[in-house]
């Protein structure tokens, strides 16, 4: 399968650009994973192109334009045909929602990024803004985070090699691969990569938890001043007509 994918990439190296691009758009809106294919592409851009760099500066600008005029096409979708018919049952069935969507009519953009870092499928995630109040700058800007989870992917892929995860691979060439020291060195990368995930995530989850904790308050405040306005004016019209009902008898 490796060997296929490479050749395919080393003697059509635009039309498969242009095919995988198509092809994630429509993982995208369909609502698939792109992370399983993502690092076999990467190997095979990695292997098909004379230049390493080259072939991995290549797959990262073809995928990451796939990924985002897929999440442009979701959310537009999102907003324009599925938003009235299931924004109400949904925002009435999960309030989280409703704050969310309160929180990006605010401050979009930083929202939109936030969100983008959480480990939520970046397909859900743009139908689910669409529904909501953020503009379409901001989603479209802060959207591009999702190009440094297409990097880390490509360049896990690229290590395939050293690995020995090719299964088309001549046996003798494995042993030229590369020392256990090497093997060691890039499987540390990626437990640290991992983690910084993890920690950036929660991170994020803490802050858009706070942001909702304190629009809430802020309603709640609201609410409580608004019901102390609307007494005080029932209490200024309970006085005037007692006035008037003296002022009668007088």
């Amino acid at each position: 399968m490796f060997q296929k994918l490479i050749l395919w990439v080393k003697d059509e190296p635009y039309s498969s650009g242009l095919t995988l691009f198509f092809v994630y758009v429509l993982l995208i809106i369909f609502s698939m994973p792109f992370a399983f294919l993502t690092v076999p592409i990467g190997y095979a851009f990695h292997e098909a192109f004379e230049g390493k760099i080259s072939g991995y500066i290549y797959a990262f600008f073809i995928l990451s334009a796939g990924i985002m005029v897929g999440g442009v096409c979701s959310f537009l979708i999102s907003r324009y045909l599925l938003r009235d018919c299931i924004k109400g049952i949904l925002f009435d069935k999960y309030k989280v929602f409703m704050a969310i969507d309160h929180v990006v009519a605010d401050q979009g953009l930083r929202i939109v990024m936030l969100l983008r870092v959480l480990t939520v499928p970046f397909s859900v995630m743009s139908y689910l803004l669409g529904m909501t109040a953020v503009r379409f700058r901001d989603f479209y800007i802060g959207s591009h985070v999702v190009t440094m989870h297409v990097a880390f992917l490509l360049y896990l892929g690229t290590q395939i090699t050293g690995l020995d995860f090719d299964p088309d691979s001549d046996p003798n060439e494995k042993k030229q691969g590369k020392s256990k020291a090497e093997k060691a060195m890039f499987l540390a990368q990626i437990v640290i990569a991992l983690l910084a995930v993890v920690y950036i995530s929660r991170v994020a989850k803490r802050e858009i938890d706070a942001k909702l904790a304190q629009m809430e308050e802020n309603q709640e405040k609201t609410s409580q001043a608004s019901s102390e306005v609307r007494k005080n004016e029932i209490d200024d019209e309970r006085s005037v007509q007692v006035n008037k009902h003296h002022v009668k008898l007088v």
